[in-house]
């Protein structure tokens, strides 16, 4: 199944009441509002964000991929909300924004932050290698570090494939793809996993959401092969993916954040 691209996503969204709207440089259709109304209300009563992860994200299974959703390079950046589809990267990342909010506006607000550095809606400010990812929203008290200790090792590398950017020399700790298993005691249902790349130049290539399963670990995530947002086993996965190991990370609710859910 092949994912989606931006235009063929426009026609999801031409139905009856799928109106796009434009706030503030904010880009949300009217079905994507209706539909966080919804999520919200599913949510209450939920206080773990790994468990309100686990919830979101199991609304959004079946849901299309879609490559290039956000703005290129070059033009005006707008804070785009989709939830019709998805890539990797923007299913971590729009599931953890509602996740820490309990309205609209605290969502847009926290994906705002989630998404870009410093906040500021711009490309550049974009967090497109996802180590930058990572570091930011660990700087912003929104992510915990578990990529840690003896079983962890060091990449060094020059970052060159997003065309617009500078080169820029990075490193980051993961866990070899050897030590996997032994890791799997660490991994709490909500964890996020960032695969670190073979290839040269970088980072990360795939990320995804963990979920406990009656003792095995699932990785929930947009999948490009699959052409949709799909449960599978971690270790299929692993065994099925040329890496270098995983980077693992542990959402939370940032000090600042209340929720009255």
């Amino acid at each position: 199944m092949a994912g989606l691209d931006k235009e063929q996503l426009s026609d999801i969204e031409s139905g009856p009441g799928a109106s796009a709207a434009v706030d503030g440089g904010v880009i949300i259709s009217s079905r994507d509002e209706r539909e966080l109304g919804r999520l919200f209300w599913l949510l209450e009563g939920q206080r773990d964000v790994g468990e309100r992860l686990a919830t979101i994200s199991a609304e959004w299974l079946g849901r299309p991929y879609i490559e290039n959703s956000l703005d290129p390079p070059g033009g005006r950046e707008s804070l785009r909300v989709q939830l019709q589809g998805f890539d990797c990267v923007t299913l971590i990342e729009t599931a953890l924004a509602v996740s820490l909010s309990d309205d609209t506006a605290g969502f847009i607000g926290a994906l705002r932050q989630i998404r870009y550095q410093d906040a500021i809606v711009e490309w550049p400010n974009r967090n497109h290698y996802m180590t930058d990812w990572v570091a930011n929203n660990l700087a912003r008290g929104i992510l915990r570090d578990l990529t840690t200790g003896q079983a962890t090792m060091e990449k060094i590398t020059a970052l060159d494939v997003v065309e617009g950017l500078p080169p820029k020399l990075t490193a980051f700790r993961y866990f070899p793809q050897e030590n996997l298993k032994s890791i799997k005691r660490r991994v709490q249902t909500g964890d996020i996993a960032c695969f670190a790349a073979v290839r040269p130049g970088l980072d990360v290539f795939h990320t995804g959401i963990l979920i406990g399963s009656d003792g095995a670990i699932i990785l929930r995530h947009a999948s490009r092969s699959a052409g949709a947002v799909v449960d599978q086993d971690l270790d299929r996965f692993v065994a099925e993916n040329k890496m270098l190991g995983l980077i693992l990370v542990r959402p939370v609710i940032p000090a600042c954040v209340r929720l009255t859910g």
